[in-house]
């Protein structure tokens, strides 16, 4: 018998894969592997209606968006991500001028950045 490729199995249009799934005050957030590609998906529960549902959502900072990375969970009815000192040190070159100084004397070695998000009605 033959055996496929771990990656060439997951490239495959049969091949899907559905993990994080979390609600927050009302809306959901999921991630979907599908033909190797990452998907994000965010659902308002209350409205029944589709926010986003596409390629993994990257950002330019704002001030009220600094950064987004993948959902790790929910604590007080908000989502949070844990995110590597990298990442914010990457974020920071984009925009530097919307980060506050403490996120700015970051460097690779520092601990991840634990980000917490709340979606506008």
């Amino acid at each position: 018998m033959e055996v496929t490729p771990s990656l060439k199995l997951m490239q495959t249009r049969y091949s899907w894969l559905l993990s994080n799934a979390y609600e927050a005050d009302g809306f959901l957030n999921l991630w979907f592997q599908k033909q190797g590609s990452c998907y994000a998906v965010y659902y308002d529960l209350l409205k029944d209606k589709l926010i986003y549902a596409g390629k993994q959502v990257n950002n330019h900072p704002v001030k009220d968006l600094l950064f987004i990375s993948q959902i790790h969970g929910v604590y007080k009815d908000m989502f949070f991500s844990v995110v590597p000192s990298f990442v914010i040190q990457y974020k920071i070159s984009e925009n530097p001028d919307v980060f506050p100084d403490d996120l700015k004397n970051l460097t690779e070695e520092s601990n991840p950045i634990i980000g917490f998000y709340r979606v506008k009605r």
